[in-house]
């Protein structure tokens, strides 16, 4: 008797468990032969060549979930809920590819699977240009535009000569498109005494594409007549601190220009090197002032500075100009010469001089208690490259008490900071409320 009523007591939480059940398997109580899971859509899912997204309604009477089995990344599902009546969503990528791209849909509801073939049908690939005549503008540029149609990424490939005096937009390749395509191409004036040109063909990025492409565009070429070549560039040069390290070259040109700089050599003697300027968004202006880095050179020597500008005709310099390098300077920071402490009844008031090459961020002072426990910490924002600064506590102290400070410098470089200074507070005044701050106590 005492074990049945045991095997009772036991079985009783697993009965109130299973009266409270939510799961799936009493969503809809009842056999499992009363589970359903039906849809409307008959034979395959067919979506479009460019990408477009089915979906189909979906009758359950318990949990389902809808999964895709394909290989590769074509497909993406998106299921409306978790259990009862709702919708599947699928979408496909768009398909370039040979042939027709396959899947599986899957709707599984416990003893159930369903299954729905999924296919992307194949593109009808465009890929064409109309005849495209050769193109001959004059030596002061001019602007033409490209038409074509593409529904694959395509690119412009150079079959002879040089693309980089074509500015085009969008750009010399791009994605495809359903639409038509549109290149705008723009040619600057030609400063070189010789007629130069380009052939261009239209060609997909993706070559394994080629075959489905059917005839491919043929190629073009663009022609532009020789320019005059300009004159009139000038150069000179402005020297700078050595510590600094740079050289200010200043500049024309009515051409445009290749590279700027100076060529350093030991006064009276050899070439030291040639150093050019670095380039403003890749490229140099029709005129200066620009700066030059000169590095590895001795201090305390002689040089001589020889501006240059290489322009698309020439290479032209200008006179030579004598700088002497300073010895380096190493910035050390700052540090904190002296100080004077002035305390009253209940404040005190700090300035400090200062010995700094360089600015100084902040300045403060930390109180401590005599026996060395914190109390506070005052900061005052300076940025400035100073030679002493003042600061004061608020009005909290105890007069006549001894108390520990610490005065506090910052630079990007460093921190000065005093030991701490003992000082005691004045004793009350018959005015309580004047705390002027008095000369010479505590002072170094």
């Amino acid at each position: 008797m005492r074990t049945i009523t045991r095997i009772v007591l036991y079985a009783m939480p697993l009965l109130i468990a299973a009266a409270c059940d939510t799961t799936e398997e009493s969503y809809y109580p009842g056999p499992e032969s009363d589970i359903t899971i039906s849809v409307e859509q008959k034979g395959a899912i067919l979506l479009s060549a460019d990408g477009t997204a089915q979906t189909i309604d979906v009758k359950a009477t318990t949990y389902w979930d809808a999964t895709i089995e394909e290989s590769g990344n074509t497909f993406s599902v998106k299921q409306s809920v978790e259990k009862g009546d709702g919708t599947v969503t699928v979408e496909g990528q768009p398909n370039y590819n040979s042939g027709v791209k396959q899947g599986k849909l899957y709707l599984s509801a416990r003893n159930i699977n369903k299954r729905i073939e999924v296919d992307v049908m194949q593109a009808q690939l465009k890929f064409s240009m109309g005849k495209q005549d050769d193109i001959t503008l004059p030596e002061r540029g001019g602007s033409f535009m490209l038409e074509f149609e593409s529904t694959v990424s395509w690119n412009f490939e150079v079959s002879r000569g040089d693309a980089s005096w074509l500015t085009c937009n969008p750009g010399i390749s791009g994605e495809g498109k359903w639409d038509r395509i549109t290149v705008d191409v723009e040619v600057g004036p030609n400063y070189t005494p010789s007629e130069r040109s380009v052939t261009l063909l239209l060609r997909p990025q993706n070559g394994d594409l080629i075959p489905y492409l059917g005839t491919l565009p043929d190629s073009f070429t663009v022609t532009q007549a020789a320019g005059t070549p300009p004159t009139g560039v000038r150069a000179s040069v402005d020297s700078v601190k050595y510590h600094e390290g740079y050289l200010t070259v200043n500049y024309e040109s009515v051409a445009p220009v290749q590279e700027v700089g100076v060529e350093v050599k030991v006064a009276g003697g050899e070439t030291v090197d040639r150093y050019p300027a670095e380039r403003v968004n890749g490229s140099y202006p029709l005129s200066g002032p620009v700066t030059v880095n000169v590095t590895g050179l001795d201090e305390g020597v002689r040089y001589m500075a020889v501006p240059y500008v290489t322009s698309m005709v020439s290479t032209v310099e200008g006179e030579q100009v004598e700088f002497t390098t300073d010895a380096e300077i190493v910035y050390r920071g700052v540090e904190i010469v002296s100080y004077d402490i002035r305390p009253t009844a209940r404040q005190v008031f700090v300035t400090a001089e200062l010995n700094s090459d360089v600015d100084v961020t902040e300045g403060g002072i930390t109180i401590y208690n005599a026996d060395g426990s914190h109390i506070v910490t005052y900061t005052k924002p300076i940025n400035a490259n100073v030679t002493s600064f003042e600061i004061e506590s608020v009005d909290f102290m105890s007069p006549k008490t001894e108390y520990l400070i610490e005065i506090f410098v910052r630079t990007a470089l460093n921190e000065a900071v005093t030991d701490r200074i003992s000082f005691t507070t004045e004793g009350l005044v018959p005015d309580e409320g004047d705390n002027t701050p008095p000369d010479g106590p505590n002072a170094n």
